[in-house]
């Protein structure tokens, strides 16, 4: 409920910003980077021409995002959320520029504002279809990636096969995206736990002795099955050792 509370207001923060933008825009169109308008008297005509268009699709980019934002909190959607929050404006811009007559700058402007949406989008993307990486050596089990992890097999209580995860109820410093939870989240029984989650089914959980839990999937379940059964022979058999 409190992440949903952060996005809405993050989304209003914005949407607002946005429209306080189209009300400069309206009343100063110089300031907008790489325009300037015109001395000359027909160039003058088209350069009002591109003020209206900018603002009208600017003012149709806002409300896309404000109920593509919405839809995406209630629908628990990230992708959404955040693809409401850039994909409109960029459009609004591309369609704004592309049609402007007299514009020598028109590639780069569009470049950088491919630039600009590609930074944030892709990254996203990424991290949704990349898979688990995961190394076991003697001491520890190493988690990789932008959340990635060392688990010592000394800290670990348990490790058993589970069909399912938790009810969340917030991310505390997390990502999700389709079937990729990555980071930590917060269950609806108020315990903080650590997601390295590719999949909807078949999950390794780790208890560690400090209460610290983490599930851990690749997409396919085979091969989360087995990683399972590899890190319990391997807790098993330093656990040998050391009764030895």
């Amino acid at each position: 409920m409190m992440e949903s509370i952060i996005l809405f207001i993050l989304l209003i923060f914005l949407v607002g910003l946005n429209n306080s933008c189209i009300r400069i825009i309206r009343k100063n169109p110089n300031l907008i980077s790489g325009f300037k308008m015109s001395a000359d008297r027909k160039q003058r005509v088209y350069d009002i021409i591109f003020i209206d268009s900018l603002v009208k699709y600017f003012r149709i980019a806002n409300i896309v995002t404000l109920c593509g934002g919405i839809a995406g909190i209630l629908c628990d959607s990230n992708i959404l959320y955040y693809l409401s929050l850039i994909l409109p404006i960029f459009i609004a811009s591309f369609f704004a520029y592309s049609r402007r007559k007299g514009n020598y700058k028109i590639n780069t402007i569009l470049f950088t504002l491919f630039f600009m949406f590609s930074i944030v989008f892709f990254p996203i993307i990424y991290l949704c279809y990349t898979d688990l990486e995961i190394n076991i050596d003697n001491d520890k089990i190493s988690v990789g990636g932008i959340y990635g992890q060392n688990i010592p097999l000394s800290d670990i209580k348990s490790v058993n096969l589970c069909m399912s995860l938790p009810e969340i109820d917030i991310r505390t410093n997390g990502f999700s995206l389709f079937e990729t939870h990555l980071g930590h989240f917060r269950t609806k029984d108020n315990k903080n736990i650590m997601l390295f989650a590719h999949s909807k089914e078949c999950f390794i959980c780790i208890n560690q002795m400090d209460g610290m839990t983490y599930y851990i999937s690749y997409k396919n379940s085979n091969s989360t099955e087995c990683l399972f059964f590899k890190m319990r022979d391997r807790i098993k058999k330093r656990n040998k050792i050391i009764k030895q």
